[in-house]
């Protein structure tokens, strides 16, 4: 029996030998979990961190050049501005140079008015009166001034000479 006892020792020891392998087998695994996480939890955390550097960069690259696009934005606003205000004077010194403005004085351009009505009816009193005095002595001359009317109208017949040129065309 004793050969029966060793075998069972030796089985009992192989057994347990098997057995811790596979709980040395299971706390290998167990620690190559807890390190593969572990250096998977490092790598996200350095993996994060690099992501919110590389963003505060973006962000600061992007204020400065929203700032810089800012900046020269308004100064060519102001210079549109200078721009448009020179030129705006200079087209006010323009029209008030060459242009006198007249006052609009109602009573003075009513007077002025009248008074050129005055010598307009005047100068006109003084043509007509010579004229109907001239019309009684000097006849004849009337005869002829209307003798020389129609021949001042000739070139108005032209057209009417046209229209019976060409209905004679069409009769041809």
């Amino acid at each position: 029996m004793s050969d029966i006892k060793k075998a069972a020792e030796k089985t009992e020891e192989i057994t347990k030998k098997i057995w811790l392998a596979g709980l040395g087998a299971y706390g290998q695994g167990l620690d190559n979990l807890q390190q593969g996480y572990d250096k998977m939890n490092d790598q996200t955390r350095e993996f994060f961190d690099e992501l919110v550097a590389r963003g505060e960069k973006l962000e600061s690259d992007t204020k400065s050049n929203v700032k810089s696009t800012k900046d020269k934005i308004k100064e060519q606003a102001d210079k549109n501005k200078e721009l448009l205000s020179e030129q705006i004077t200079e087209l006010r010194e323009k029209v008030s140079g060459n242009v006198s403005i007249p006052s609009f004085d109602k009573e003075e351009l009513l007077e002025e008015l009248q008074s050129r009505v005055n010598s307009l009816t005047e100068t006109l009193s003084k043509l007509v009166k010579p004229a109907k005095s001239s019309e009684k002595k000097a006849a004849p001359t009337k005869k002829t001034a209307t003798k020389k009317a129609p021949v001042k109208r000739a070139p108005a017949k032209k057209p009417a000479a046209k229209r019976t040129t060409s209905a004679s065309k069409t009769t041809s």
